[in-house]
């Protein structure tokens, strides 16, 4: 898989999330790197089995972004476990490539209920 930066968003209208210096600070951007170096081995389906992506298909309908191409249909997916459970890059797969859109450290691009609390 190949990675693109092409449609990142950081502070516009549709996101108020992480930029990467904040990714920085948080000593989350060098295991994204990390992350990238694995990804970049392997194709997509083995990216899937290996649970380094995860693919939901349309954008989440409970996400706590908006969706900045409401008018495409992408195939929406995340990077997973960015130093912890909690961390995502967040964007959509066309092909072999994966688009990041948005720097998630706290799981809100598809946010869940927390299990055994």
């Amino acid at each position: 898989m190949l990675f693109s930066f092409k449609d990142f968003r950081y502070n516009t209208e549709y996101f108020s999330g992480q930029s990467y210096k904040e990714w920085e600070k948080e000593e989350l951007l060098n295991y994204a790197i990390e992350k990238f170096g694995h990804i970049c081995n392997v194709n997509r389906i083995e990216a899937e089995q290996q649970k380094f992506i995860k693919v939901y298909g349309d954008f989440p309908k409970n996400s706590e972004f908006k969706n900045p191409f409401p008018d495409i249909e992408l195939n929406w997916a995340v990077v997973m476990k960015i130093n912890g459970q909690k961390g995502r890059i967040a964007g959509y797969i066309n092909g072999h490539i994966f688009y990041v859109v948005f720097l998630d450290s706290d799981h809100q691009f598809y946010p869940s209920e927390k299990k055994n609390t």
